[in-house]
């Protein structure tokens, strides 16, 4: 039995309402049926660790280049202990790549398309903690069959994940 506590379903900001992944789906598919605007689709998760759990937020997200997006989140907990990795950074940080490309296979599984999939995690010549990893990081995106996008670029991780991981 699963200790998590996971909404199942998923949220817009400045919107009410819940959204299920099937809903998310047919969105993405009216938009992508607009003739001569390409839309990109992305997804990422970040967590962050308070006291004995640790917050993911996860997101799907829609952008049209020089026009804007929307994207939907969800949030999840999880205890540390259940998790099986104290303050271990490493295992949240895949387990942060394992939640993106699990949403990932879904919504290739239902529409087809493959997202593109944000890693919170610096390139290998910068010198903070997670670029020493980050090649273990893309690879395991790649190995899945997406496109990985690192630090500054990832956008849907580093910052929009980012700040409601912070908040849930």
């Amino acid at each position: 039995m699963s200790t998590e506590k996971e909404n199942l379903f998923w949220k817009q900001p400045y919107t009410e309402g819940h959204f299920s992944i099937e809903q998310i789906c047919e969105e993405i598919r009216q938009k992508r049926s607009i003739p001569a605007v390409e839309w990109e689709i992305g997804v990422g998760t970040d967590s962050q660790i308070r006291g004995n759990n640790v917050y993911f937020t996860t997101v799907i997200c829609l952008y049209q280049k020089t026009k804007g997006g929307t994207y939907y989140y969800m949030n999840s907990v999880l205890s540390k202990k259940n998790l099986g990795m104290g303050n271990n950074q490493v295992l949240r940080m895949y387990e942060e790549v394992r939640r993106a490309l699990e949403v990932a296979m879904k919504l290739e599984e239902l529409i087809g398309i493959k997202p593109s999939v944000h890693v919170d995690a610096s390139k290998p010549h910068r010198k903070v903690f997670t670029s020493s990893i980050s090649d273990q990081l893309k690879g395991y995106v790649v190995s899945s069959g997406y496109e990985c996008v690192l630090k500054p670029d990832s956008y849907i991780a580093s910052c929009i994940a980012d700040r409601h991981s912070k908040k849930s």
